[in-house]
């Protein structure tokens, strides 16, 4: 059977009595009629709607009598931790009664109050093994000072929840049935973490210098013939080269492409040269990327600038042999392209 109202008259002089709450913030006129309010409804075993009239009573003005509906509030939906602790507030808020008699009618209440809760408590003392420096330690979403581990705690009846988590150890989490009058004890230790490898450095581009172009072949005795012909060869091998050069920039390009998509999904964050991926399956596409398109970036740029001079003097000597045979002296001119995706050759002139 649930506790009643201590009596109408014990009630009127709890409603009363002063408080220590700063003046600015109290409206007793207000926190009186609440109380009362609150008191009717407890007659009528309106539990649900009476607590609420306390608590805001109290806000506005502190009372011994308000702080101890709060506590029966509490203790009848369970709450006996809570309720016994909102006792043990309203033992020290009754020290500023004025009136002896008064004073220590209301002490011989709360003092019976707690002793009749007290047997019922349940107590834990919760215990962390070697706690490493960053542990955090919550029950029920709430968390609990540091400090306060391996001392014995009150707690209400029923299933808690209790979460212990620290900075590079496994997060554990314990749940605790708490009955009645009984006393738990909880030691939890946690688990360190594997070290994580570190990023693997991306290897070292082997340096691939760029090939010799043969010197132009002398002008044969027969004539303009053997230039042109032996430049058409230069200027096809030039083509040739140029074409590998197209290749492995495109494929350059791809690799760099799977790159930009890892950063674009927020998969991999680029910043400068460095790449840094979150994932083990992000970095290993990013890393075999880079290990394919850098070999493959260095040989596009050799191959491009060797296939404009190769082509470039195949070219020459094609002008100089068609030159030979009569008309205006031409001009001409060849510059390698590096764009952004590729590269070319770029041809100019006056013939």
């Amino acid at each position: 059977m649930k506790p009643r109202w201590f009596g109408a008259t014990l009630a009127a002089a709890l409603s009363l009595l002063p408080t220590s709450a700063p003046a600015q913030e109290r409206d007793p006129a207000a926190a009186q009629a609440l109380f009362d309010k609150g008191v009717e409804l407890l007659k009528q075993e309106k539990w649900a709607e009476a607590c609420p009239q306390f608590d805001a009573s109290m806000k506005l003005d502190p009372s011994v009598g308000a702080q101890v509906n709060i506590a029966r509030c509490l203790e009848h939906d369970g709450y006996i931790a809570r309720a016994w602790a909102e006792l043990k507030r309203a033992k020290a808020l009754n020290q500023e009664t004025p009136g002896a008699k008064r004073k220590k009618d209301v002490d011989a209440f709360v003092d019976a109050s707690i002793a009749r809760l007290e047997p019922r408590l349940p107590w834990i003392t919760v215990r962390i093994v070697a706690p490493p420096p960053g542990t955090r330690v919550e029950r029920d979403g709430a968390e609990i000072p540091i400090e306060g581990l391996g001392q014995k705690v009150p707690i209400d009846p029923g299933s808690h929840t209790f979460t212990v988590s620290a900075p590079s150890h496994r997060t554990e989490t314990k749940q605790i049935d708490a009955k009645e009058g009984a006393s738990l004890e909880l030691t939890i230790e946690l688990t360190r973490l594997p070290d994580v490898p570190p990023e693997k450095t991306p290897p070292d581009v082997p340096r691939v210098d760029p090939p010799k172009v043969p010197p132009p072949p002398p002008p044969a005795a027969g004539g303009t013939d053997s230039l042109v012909i032996a430049g058409g060869v230069l200027s096809g091998v030039g083509a040739l080269t140029l074409a590998v050069s197209a290749i492995t920039g495109g494929l350059a390009a791809s690799d760099r492409g799977t790159l930009d998509e890892l950063v674009a999904e927020g998969a991999c964050a680029e910043s400068g040269d460095v790449i840094t991926c979150g994932s083990a399956e992000a970095r290993a596409a990013s890393q075999a990327a880079i290990d394919r398109g850098q070999p493959l970036a260095v040989t596009s740029t050799v191959t491009l600038f060797a296939g404009a001079a190769i082509a470039a003097t195949g070219l020459t000597l094609v002008i100089v042999g068609v030159t030979r045979g009569g008309g205006a002296k031409p001009e001409a001119a060849l510059a390698p392209l590096v764009l952004d995706r590729g590269a070319g050759i770029k041809v100019g002139g006056r013939f």
